[in-house]
């Protein structure tokens, strides 16, 4: 599949806490926590199967603690939670989940953490389209960030039509768990991103020019969140 440079919309559920996330002196995206969001769209490419692998990264600086920070989803809640999240945890860990519904999904976090206090951190994860969580590997700062399984019983599709959210979960949950903070540079490959990858990724720093990567060409969706240019 060719990369594709993608622009999101800027959106915000509601006018509670001032709209729409800004853009920092650092090029990367400021959210409010409340309801601000990048609106990726049913973007192609991204309904991953139970057996298709896949990774995702992203440079997050967190604002505050103890809370859920949404980095990516297109998962829907109704009529069953069907799709994909990567989030930061109420304790620090990242993680993510592959769902079919409440009941039939893989989910799993890392023993590594993310503070407030960390400022910048480089995070992702692959998916080596096992279907089992133990297909789950987590990176923080280009190393193995250490595995949890939180879940095991993916059987059927979790094939999402759900649009792509940087910043928050879709609106039919009850909770959206809005990131609160910065994100920056999120990509998407169609692969299971070994370390090495995940180590290059992070070399490449916070404003990383992924088509420098080696794995480049696996590379199908990034949102430059701002870098040299005046939308997502």
């Amino acid at each position: 599949m060719t990369l594709v440079l993608h622009h999101g919309v800027i959106a915000a559920a509601s006018n509670v806490g001032g709209g729409v996330p800004v853009f920092t002196s650092g090029l990367s995206m400021s959210f409010n926590g409340i309801d601000e969001n990048v609106d990726c769209g049913t973007e192609p490419g991204v309904q991953f199967g139970r057996l298709n692998p896949f990774s995702i990264t992203a440079w997050v600086k967190p604002a505050v603690d103890g809370v859920t920070h949404q980095i990516i989803s297109n998962s829907l809640a109704n009529p069953d939670p069907r799709g994909f999240q990567f989030f930061v945890d109420t304790d620090g860990t990242i993680g993510s989940s592959l769902t079919n519904s409440a009941t039939n999904g893989i989910s799993a976090k890392s023993v590594g953490t993310v503070f407030a206090a960390d400022g910048w951190t480089n995070v992702g994860f692959s998916y080596d389209g096992s279907g089992q969580s133990l297909g789950l590997t987590y990176y923080i700062n280009g190393r193995d960030a250490g595995f949890t399984s939180t879940a095991n019983t993916l059987s059927l599709s979790p094939v999402s039509v759900g649009a792509v959210l940087i910043g928050k979960r879709d609106a039919s949950f009850a909770n959206q768990t809005p990131f609160a903070g910065n994100i920056d540079e999120v990509a998407i490959f169609s692969a299971a991103l070994a370390d090495r990858d995940f180590a290059e990724i992070y070399s490449c720093g916070q404003s990383s020019n992924l088509s420098r990567l080696s794995n480049f060409t696996s590379a199908t969706h990034w949102w430059r969140m701002g870098e040299g240019d005046i939308i997502p």
